[in-house]
């Protein structure tokens, strides 16, 4: 009888044993599932971090190579309207221009900004003098001039026949062009070519204008 007792207990701690290593290998393997999962995972994350990494910089080159035609489209295609020019301060190598007008046509983009520039301004193909058009901010097509500037004048006689053609026409061109700087997407894009004709309303000045005009 003692003897199948003993018999009995070794049988079940023998089984403990056995249940208890089982325990201890499950746990083993679970832990080395789990660790093989977060390896998985961490090596998934990083497989999309690199392929996120790599789109962007795709992206960012694309558009780096697409702003600079599409600035370029966009002043090209552009129309430029002077509502008002009044002039004031006139000496013989210098004036005081005011301009209001509107930019129209200037593509789909939503937000556009074309840097404060010097502009050259030609008459019957002259150049007769300089001055600078404000910062125009571009949306969806459109934006507003409003400038007050001095005028240099760098060619007295042709100057000299544009005002008194500004007094007695109805109608007068000025062609305007420069070299651009615009802001796109967070890009600075330099040197694009911005030219363009102009057409405004002459008889809109004074007398003290012409007496000005006189003394030239």
């Amino acid at each position: 009888m003692l003897g199948d007792e003993n018999k009995r207990l070794s049988w079940r701690l023998d089984t403990m044993l056995l249940e208890l290593e089982q325990e201890q290998e499950h746990q083993i393997e679970s832990s080395k599932d789990k660790a093989g999962m977060q390896v998985r995972q961490t090596r998934r994350w990083a497989c999309a971090c690199v392929v996120a990494v790599v789109v962007l910089l795709a992206v960012v080159g694309i558009v780096a190579l697409c702003v600079r035609p599409i600035a370029q489209s966009m002043l090209a295609h552009s129309r430029v309207e002077f509502a008002s020019l009044q002039l004031a301060d006139l000496r013989p190598d210098s004036a005081s221009v005011s301009i209001s007008g509107t930019v129209s046509n200037a593509g789909p983009m939503p937000s556009v900004r074309v840097l404060p520039m010097a502009v050259d301004v030609l008459y019957n193909n002259v150049v007769i003098g300089s001055m600078n058009l404000s910062a125009m901010d571009v949306v969806w097509g459109k934006a507003e001039i409003n400038t007050t500037a001095p005028f240099a004048i760098a060619n007295p006689t042709a100057f000299r026949s544009f005002a008194t053609d500004m007094l007695s026409v109805d109608h007068f061109t000025w062609r305007i062009r420069s070299k651009a700087t615009v802001e796109a997407f967070h890009n600075r894009i330099y040197d694009l070519d911005f030219d363009k004709e102009v057409v405004l309303s002459g008889k809109t000045h004074t007398i003290s204008l012409r007496l000005h005009i006189l003394i030239l």
